[in-house]
């Protein structure tokens, strides 16, 4: 990448950049940019797990949690009812 490819980028980003940050960003995305290009180059086994499949997952365990700081909790959402913290819905309904 180029001076002035990233003060273009940096230009529509609406980023004001020293002349020593645009220097340690170019050199920054150029390693980015060739880590990226030694991974098009691979011609290895197709990877499609890092780990092993045998993770053992650790058990959940409930704390204990007095009530004066449960009510604190509680108190920080907005809504609540039967003790519980009520949160919006997150994603589509199924």
């Amino acid at each position: 990448m180029d001076k002035e490819e990233l003060l273009n980028i940096a230009e529509v980003a609406k980023l004001s950049l020293t002349d020593e940050e645009v220097e340690a960003l170019i050199k920054d995305i150029d390693a980015v940019l060739a880590y990226f290009k030694s991974i098009d180059r691979y011609e290895g086994e197709v990877l499609t797990h890092i780990v092993d499949g045998n993770m053992s997952l650790r058990k959940d365990k409930p704390a204990k949690v007095s009530e004066e700081k449960a009510l604190v909790i509680r108190q920080n959402f907005a809504k609540s009812k039967d003790n519980f913290a009520r949160v919006p819905r997150q994603g589509k309904k199924v």
